[in-house]
């Protein structure tokens, strides 16, 4: 059994090992090494929408262009007529004869897809009685009393007109006092007139300007000459027109080759103009 003093003996010296070998493997160990910082994150890239064209590619806003309002007259006779201007892809104005077996049918059609109406009021023509403008016509022969009912049963056939322009009428709106008795008459009502324009010396336009109606004028007829190619080259002319004076007003009949002209036409004419109610015109 070993002595007390041999048990410390040994232990000392083997702490004085301990120490020396914790003294020279500190002097020979390799530094600790300070871990590398970590990569900033990236930020997220975004992924550009399919649907969303870059900025050079960007459509010019619709609102820049020139505006187009076409306007049909003599509608009331054909039903699938109708039907096929409505169907068109524009905004159509239809202007409504009275007496007519689809007046009705034609407007209801017109309003439910809030569309503008007319009544196309037949007036009289220098041609009279010879050229006859048909039923429920406005005549420079009547008094007044006999105008004002002539007109009322006129508008009683047509609903939800917002205003009328004149079916033939190269005499009647030539004539002051007359024109002016009916002028009158769409005021008291709050509704618009488009003169048609079938007489250089019309009085209806700036007449009805002066008396405070809405009101505008025709600027182009697409088929006062009819066949596909005539109204394709007034279809040229009226974008030329709406071009130089920012807007512009067609009437057009209800003709098959005018309906398949303008439908042909439409998708190259909306890169040029846009087509829009005839109220969405100053007047």
């Amino acid at each position: 059994m070993l002595s007390f003093r041999t048990t410390l003996k040994i232990l000392v010296t083997l702490g004085i090992l301990c120490i020396g070998f914790w003294i020279v493997w500190s002097y020979f160990a390799p530094p600790p090494q300070t871990p590398e910082p970590l990569p900033p994150l990236k930020e997220k890239q975004q992924i550009p929408s399919e649907k969303t064209p870059p900025p050079e590619e960007a459509v010019k806003p619709k609102e820049d262009l020139p505006r187009v309002a076409v306007v049909f007259d003599d509608i009331g006779w054909d039903r699938e007529m109708i039907r096929s201007l409505l169907s068109l892809g524009i905004p159509v104005t239809l202007a409504i004869l009275p007496n007519t077996p689809y007046q009705k049918e034609a407007a209801n059609m017109a309003y439910q897809k809030h569309l503008d109406i007319l009544l196309h009021l037949p007036m009289e023509p220098r041609g009279y009685p010879g050229q006859n403008p048909g039923p429920g016509a406005l005549l420079t022969a009547m008094d007044r009393r006999l105008l004002m009912d002539t007109l009322r049963k006129d508008l009683d056939q047509v609903p939800h007109v917002m205003g009328v322009n004149n079916h033939m009428g190269s005499r009647f709106t030539e004539d002051r006092e007359h024109m002016e008795w009916l002028l009158s008459e769409l005021k008291a009502r709050r509704l618009a007139f488009l003169d048609s324009r079938t007489t250089p010396r019309t009085l209806g336009y700036p007449l009805a300007k002066s008396m405070g109606l809405s009101s505008w004028q025709r600027d182009i007829f697409l088929d006062h000459e009819q066949g596909k190619e005539a109204v394709s080259h007034q279809l040229d002319q009226l974008s030329q027109i709406a071009q130089e004076r920012r807007s512009a007003i067609a009437i057009a009949h209800p003709h098959p080759q005018t309906y398949l002209a303008l439908k042909e036409a439409i998708p190259a004419l909306k890169k040029k103009v846009r087509f829009v109610k005839l109220s969405d015109l100053s007047s």
